[in-house]
């Protein structure tokens, strides 16, 4: 939708309507993912240069997609935490006052964290499901998601996506920042230093595709077509092959 908007310059209504809806149902699976979907309506509504629907109808859809996450996880209870969960001391409301007395604690809780589980967030992304305990290799994981990446960035437009790349940027960050910042609130010890643990990399997959609208795409463009293809048939045929493997060993080796 996002492509078809850049390259045609014009967002219907029914269009605008389904990015609503889907940007409201991914943030409602994480209220972090907020941000970056209100970034993505902003920026579908600035692509759309030559037709759009007019700007009531733009804050129709943010309220949407604002409102149906807040009213979700309010509803759900999604927010809950249990203080005794593992035997860990989880108390979000001192969490949150410990990094507002202590913000410099954060450089040093962002550092522990990428040192400490940064390495496996790729492999997560693509060889993970949830908690399963079958994976696939790391380099059919590598392989995947470098296949995943190609196709994401190829399928970009021609077309620039001028100012707006930094809004989508903007919610981007915020949102990744968000994962984090929940995942400490609300699943470490009061005053961790040692880094921010249940972070799973497929709480990255839904942003993925949205990166690619932050390089020129002048850049891409000498690569499209032919790479595009051959990064779809190959990511399908080692998808395939990872999958066949890794049932294999675990169910029957």
């Amino acid at each position: 939708l996002m492509n078809r908007t850049i390259e045609t310059g014009s967002l219907s209504g029914r269009s605008l309507i389904f990015a609503t809806l889907f940007a409201a149902l991914i943030a409602g699976t994480k209220l972090p993912y907020l941000p970056a979907m209100v970034a993505i309506i902003v920026g579908l509504w600035c692509f759309a240069r030559e037709q759009r629907p007019a700007w009531p109808a733009l804050l129709a859809s943010l309220t949407v997609v604002v409102l149906v996450p807040l009213i979700w996880t309010s509803a759900s209870n999604a927010g809950a935490v249990d203080a005794s969960w593992s035997g860990r001391m989880i108390a979000p409301s001192e969490q949150i006052a410990f990094l507002l007395q202590t913000p410099l604690a954060i450089f040093h809780i962002a550092q522990a964290t990428f040192e400490t589980f940064g390495w496996r967030y790729p492999h997560e992304m693509v060889g993970y499901l949830g908690w399963l305990d079958a994976s696939i290799s790391w380099n059919g994981a590598m392989l995947l998601l470098f296949l995943l990446v190609t196709v994401v960035l190829l399928d970009r437009p021609d077309r620039s996506v001028g100012r707006a790349r930094w809004g989508i940027a903007t919610g981007l960050l915020l949102s990744l920042g968000g994962i984090f910042l929940s995942l400490y609130i609300a699943f470490n010890p009061v005053g961790s230093l040692t880094g921010i643990a249940g972070v799973q990399g497929r709480y990255f997959l839904p942003l993925l595709a949205f990166f690619a609208f932050l390089f020129p795409s002048s850049a891409l463009r000498p690569w499209k077509l032919r790479s595009a293809m051959l990064s779809v048939i190959l990511l399908v045929l080692v998808s395939q092959v990872e999958l066949i493997q890794t049932v294999i060993n675990r169910y029957y080796l």
